[in-house]
């Protein structure tokens, strides 16, 4: 047995990339997307990205359906992890 195969023997996940939670995800309801944050970081780019007059659905961003791409690019700009 080789070094690496004893590592993952004792540590199963030793050489598994690490998964980030997504800052935000983007749910399709038909006639209206929400996107809803999951960090600060996505609650703080929404703030500062979207118009005070934008509409909520709780903590969740609701939108029609031709505006996600244009969000969704700029938060994957700013470095979010979009799901």
């Amino acid at each position: 047995m080789n070094r690496s195969a004893q590592i993952r023997a004792v540590y199963p996940g030793a050489f598994e990339t690490p998964r980030r939670i997504p800052d935000a995800t983007v749910e399709n309801h038909g006639s209206l997307t929400l996107i809803r944050p999951h960090t600060r970081a996505a609650r703080d780019w929404i703030r500062d990205n979207v118009e005070d007059t934008a509409h909520y659905f709780g903590a969740a961003l609701a939108v029609e359906p031709r505006y996600v791409p244009r969000l969704v690019e700029g938060m994957i700009a700013a470095g979010l992890v979009i799901a």
